[in-house]
């Protein structure tokens, strides 16, 4: 046993390391474990009553992420708070261990004293936006707290296996839908979330794949309810969840530009153009070129109106260039209302 000893006015003092009482800790939390282990069943029971308390409750159980034009979903931070604290005899934890770059790093700490398995493991989230411009000091920790959560959540599960909670996982996804309400109210209810989060109904539906609302089916709400999980804890943010949409109206769009631009009317157009403008470049500047597009790639009204916000007080842009783009907001925001 490693100690320190201190003089003081004659009185000898023993200090013991951090370390060693920290070790002292474990040991005896690992003797109480064995004195009183865990019973899978009452573990089981626990978990499906807290998970599925309510339909809220249930609806944070689990996330739900659009990725290469498939759905990734799983078990939420929420839900693996439920298994840890039902599951006993464990320690977990997580906290932020610095900043590599444009990257804030999380480490999840999961230790079973019962069983005598551990888990530590690290996440990176960005601290950069899609333009590259580094989060402020309140996103930073907005982001390493979310960051926290899935480390967390991955630490827990790696320790606690699945399979042992797969059902209630399940069960947990069809309470979130509500037992009293039609399929009509839920759509409604989802739509209006999204909605009061900036998200056009338009947007919803061609990121589901759907022509109508009346076509939204429980798969769908199941999955939408999955991705407002995943935004409220900060798994992903709003225009990263709906990117894909995002990038194909920003081609459509480029394209339709293209062919307009390409045709017999707009070739005539330019011809005119050309020989009344004197001393006139017709090329579009850098700033010009970066606003537009930022506004063609925003995926949500909201981020919309943000943008063009920032674009009002560039002064690099000329009159023209700005007029320019304030029709192309006005048009972005049209064609989100229809």
């Amino acid at each position: 046993m490693s100690t320190e000893l201190l003089e003081a006015d004659d009185e000898i003092i023993e200090v013991k390391s951090s370390a060693m009482t920290f070790n002292s800790d474990v040991e005896q939390q690992v003797m109480i474990a064995k004195r009183y282990p865990r019973s899978i069943k009452a573990f089981r029971s626990e978990v499906a009553e807290m998970a599925c308390l309510d339909e809220e409750t249930a609806a944070s159980m689990f996330y739900a992420l659009p990725r290469g034009g498939k759905k990734i979903e799983g078990p939420s931070a929420r839900f693996a708070e439920v298994v840890g604290a039902a599951y006993g005899n464990l320690r977990y934890g997580a906290r932020t261990v610095g900043i590599e770059g444009n990257f804030i790093v999380a480490e999840g700490v999961c230790f079973d004293t019962q069983k005598n398995v551990s888990a530590t493991l690290q996440v990176h989230r960005r601290i950069t936006n899609s333009q590259g411009q580094r989060f402020n000091d309140d996103m930073i920790q907005v982001t390493g707290n979310a960051a926290c959560s899935i480390a967390l959540r991955n630490a827990i599960f790696k320790v606690v296996p699945f399979a042992l909670v797969k059902d209630v996982y399940e069960q947990a996804k069809q309470t979130s839908l509500g037992k009293a309400m039609s399929t009509k109210d839920r759509r409604n209810k989802m739509l209006e979330w999204f909605a009061k989060a900036g998200v056009v109904e338009a947007t919803i539906l061609e990121s589901l794949g759907r022509q109508g609302v009346d076509d939204i089916n429980l798969d769908d709400l199941i999955t939408l309810r999955g991705l407002s999980t995943a935004i409220k804890d900060g798994e992903v943010s709003i225009e990263t969840a709906f990117e894909q949409v995002s990038e194909k109206r920003r081609v459509q769009r480029v394209k339709a530009t293209s062919d307009e631009e390409s045709s017999p009317k707009a070739t005539t157009k330019k011809t005119t153009a050309k020989a009344t403008t004197k001393g006139k470049s017709p090329e579009k500047s850098d700033a010009y070129l970066s606003h537009e597009r930022r506004l063609l790639s925003c995926p949500t009204r909201e981020e919309l109106l943000s943008t063009a916000d920032d674009m009002e007080g560039d002064e690099s842009l000329t009159d023209e260039e700005r007029k320019a783009l304030q029709g192309l907001v006005k048009e972005l925001a049209k064609a989100d209302e229809s």
